[in-house]
């Protein structure tokens, strides 16, 4: 895909027939610039791309003049001269008229997105045909003459056989058309190309795009530091961190100012990132966290009462951690042991957390992190990692909510914690024919609920602690000696083992039971999903034609 703006990566649904009408300017013109760039990157592109890499193949070159981010560039020194996105447009304008007509009235119809695939038809058929004929179309030929490429020349020089490979790349969604009809000759026997190609990359599908949402700091940790003098490192999240590359590929780092609100004390980081920690810059999580180290001769002139504030330049922009409201706003100073911060907070049974703050130890089991349960009894978490800022721990079977203390040696610091419990949805019921069965769900020996007899869908909600359970389905009615069942869970649930839709026989005398092992994970729930079951008319037909 052509990125002109590199610094978010968003996933959404592109708008399709089924969309509702727009009114808002704003809106419409996010629309119509989607229907663009979904059209380019899906349709447009493809064909010139594979013209561009036999050209790279010919010339002998990895460089077909067109750099990954969609950029044409002057072969002779490099220097970006147009982005691809803007010659498309340019040079082909009856498509993107077609467009603007189709979102004219803040809905693009079916038979709009038609309109628009035969005229982008009718410029791809005329690539097509002037490759044959040695005559570039407008469209390769902007796209080759503003990189000093003679591509008339080009065209006069390959073999017939060569010409005619790039010609097939015009045919409308050729890639895709293949893959789903098997043969080409299924395009060329009457198949309607615009009806094919619509369906092929029918709007309402998810896409991927990137957004520039200019440069934040967001949030800084760990929140309080060691006062002492030495080099510290400290992460921080925002957006537009990511290095930019220059117009040679290298990558351009922020320069990054710590300064002291109470001394005035300010030192600049100069970022080169060549294998030393004092001037390094290493992102994680999409370039949404970096991690710096503030420099030892700076942090030797800090005062516990201190508060740095951080400041990026990045090019022409600024971004400083309290005029943008960061959390925190400057980073502060102590000794001793202290706790900062626990993320996330609340949190869950089992759930793996950060304490942050200063003073911890390096060694494992030298931090002793202390939960406490409903009778007030001290439960013991295990420390997974350590370091001098960061402790990172499993919450324990049995804790509440209340203290949570961290002893080192002979220090001791104190902070809160909320430790919630998880939902979990299911939905249960007769999944047979005739409307007889009722069940029974038990949950660690616990009954939870119950159906009616041919209940279908019966849906129970609840709030549980995290982890691996028990459930039992046990028969109520089962008049027939065949208990047609189905169980389904919220998307928080795993289903370990068991069958969660059947069918079965069991004798006369005994009652039905099936038991299910499933993990409940401490996420956001939904409704139940991947139900087994069949719906009230399906159950009809069946039973119109068993009896």
């Amino acid at each position: 895909m052509l990125f002109r703006l590199l610094n978010c990566l968003v996933e959404v649904i592109t708008p399709g027939m089924n969309g509702e009408q727009l009114t808002d300017p704003s809106k419409i013109k996010t629309t119509k610039d989607l229907f663009r760039r979904n059209l380019i990157d899906r349709a447009i592109w493809p064909s010139f791309s594979y013209l561009a890499e036999i050209i790279a193949d010919k010339r002998k070159k990895n460089d077909p003049g067109i750099d990954p981010r969609g950029y044409v560039r002057d072969p002779s020194n490099g220097q970006v001269i147009e982005h691809i996105t803007d010659i498309f447009i340019r040079t082909m304008p009856n498509v993107f008229d077609a467009i603007d007509d189709g979102f004219a009235d803040g809905h693009l119809s079916v038979e709009d997105q038609k309109d628009i695939i035969n005229e982008l038809q009718k410029i791809l058929e005329a690539e097509r045909k002037g490759i044959l004929d040695l005559k570039p179309g407008p469209v390769a030929t902007a796209i080759y003459s503003v990189s000093g490429f003679d591509m008339k020349g080009f065209l006069s020089a390959v073999t017939a056989k060569v010409r005619e490979e790039i010609a097939e790349a015009f045919i409308p969604g050729l890639g895709v058309i293949l893959k789903v009809y098997d043969f080409l000759a299924t395009v060329s026997n009457g198949i309607n190309l615009a009806e094919a190609w619509y369906d092929l990359f029918n709007l309402n599908t998810k896409y991927e795009f990137r957004i520039n949402w200019g440069l934040k700091l967001l949030e800084m940790s760990p929140a309080v530091l060691s006062n002492k003098p030495q080099m510290t490192p400290i992460e921080i999240k925002g957006i537009g961190i990511c290095p930019r590359p220059n117009l040679l590929d290298d990558p351009i780092y922020p320069i990054i100012y710590f300064k002291d609100k109470l001394t005035g004390e300010d030192v600049t980081l100069e970022i080169k990132n060549r294998g030393s920690l004092d001037d390094s810059y290493v992102t994680r999580n999409n370039c949404t966290e970096v991690t710096v180290f503030i420099p030892a001769s700076f942090m030797a002139l800090m005062k516990l009462d201190s508060q740095v504030t951080v400041e990026f330049v990045f090019e022409d922009e600024v971004a400083n951690s309290e005029t943008q409201n960061t959390s925190p706003n400057y980073l502060t100073f102590g000794d001793g042991l202290m706790i900062s911060k626990v993320s996330p907070n609340p949190t869950f049974i089992d759930a793996v957390i950060d304490i942050e703050g200063i003073g911890f130890s390096y060694i494992n089991n030298e931090n002793i992190v202390t939960f406490f349960d409903k009778f007030n009894n001290e439960v013991r978490a295990t420390v997974i990692s350590s370091s001098e800022q960061i402790l990172t721990v499993k919450v324990p079977t049995g804790a509440v909510s209340g203290d949570l203390k961290v002893n080192v040696k002979e220090l001791e610091a104190v902070t809160s914690i909320e430790i919630s419990q998880t939902e979990m949805i299911f939905t249960f019921g007769d999944n047979g024919n005739l409307e007889d069965d009722s069940f029974q769900v038990k949950i660690d020996g616990n009954q939870i609920d119950e159906s009616l007899a041919g209940e279908r869908e019966r849906t129970k909600k609840l709030t549980i602690q995290p982890g691996e359970k028990r459930v039992k389905l046990i028969g109520i009615t089962v008049p027939d000696q065949r208990a047609t069942y189905f169980i389904c869970f919220s998307n928080n649930v795993d289903v370990l083992s068991g069958i969660t839709s059947q069918k079965v026989d069991f004798p006369e005398g005994e009652q039905f039971e099936v038991e299910l092992v499933i993990k409940v994970n401490s996420d956001s729930v939904s409704a139940p999903v991947n139900c087994n079951y069949h719906s009230l008319q399906s159950k009809n037909i069946q039973r119109l034609n068993v009896d």
